[in-house]
């Protein structure tokens, strides 16, 4: 399964991939939303893992521009200070949510459970 990390700061994306990638799933990044939807336009991306707050175009707007694709990936938000509900997160069009801070396991269960 190929993965979609979405984060502005490069650290968070570096400790994402991490997680990932030992966890068996293979990884690709992106420092924004507009970054993000050039990479799901060139590769085969099967879930987004993004983060809400971001300068340029954010999570937020990412998710609603996903969820207008036909063919889209299944979206999983990051949420940090904000704890967005999952009720939240469902409204904007997101699969799923995972509060920060996460384990590698909600990880895991999280993009498992999407799809």
């Amino acid at each position: 399964m190929r993965i979609l990390v979405v984060d502005d700061r490069p650290d968070v994306r570096l400790s994402l991939l991490y997680m990932l990638e030992a966890s068996g799933f293979d990884v690709a990044e992106a420092e924004d939303g507009t970054q993000a939807l050039g990479l799901i336009e060139q590769q085969r991306i099967e879930v987004v893992l993004t983060d809400l707050a971001m300068p340029g175009m954010d999570g937020r707007a990412l998710t609603r521009e996903l969820v207008a694709q036909r063919h889209r990936p299944r979206v999983i938000v990051m949420s940090g200070s904000e704890h967005l509900g999952p009720k939240e997160a469902l409204s904007l069009g997101a699969d799923a949510i995972i509060n920060k801070p996460f384990t590698r396991e909600e990880l895991v269960q999280a993009i498992r459970a999407s799809y």
